[in-house]
């Protein structure tokens, strides 16, 4: 990415977040993006390569339990590439915006598994 610097860090080569892609047979991409929209985040991945696009579309499928959940949160860094100042309602600081504490609670539900309820 143009926008990494090399001392970055790459979540992708995690070796825990590897680890549960292992264990999902998933891809340490679809792991965080799963991760994300477990918290209750918005995700927006980008790619022109269509089967990444299929990739990161089939990371809603993805099933993390509690302890995934628990191990990923405590991979925090305390690191953003993007703060998302622009983002937060008046009042609110960047912690407010980015730490989401219901991880147990919120699970994924396709539009498929909606209508097979």
């Amino acid at each position: 990415s143009p926008y990494r610097k090399a001392e970055d860090p790459n979540i992708l080569e995690d070796p825990v977040i590897k680890e549960i892609a292992a264990k999902h047979g998933a891809t340490a991409g679809q792991v965080c993006i799963a991760f994300s929209l477990h918290r209750g985040l918005m995700v927006i991945p980008k790619s022109s390569n269509p089967a990444r696009i299929i990739e990161n579309f089939k990371s809603t499928e993805l099933k993390l339990d509690t302890e995934d959940m628990t191990r990923l949160r405590k991979l925090d860094r305390n690191y953003r590439m993007v703060t998302a100042q622009f983002l937060l309602k008046e009042g609110m600081c960047v912690d407010d915006f980015w730490n989401v504490k219901e991880d147990e609670e919120f699970s994924v539900v396709s539009e498929k598994q909606k209508t097979e309820q």
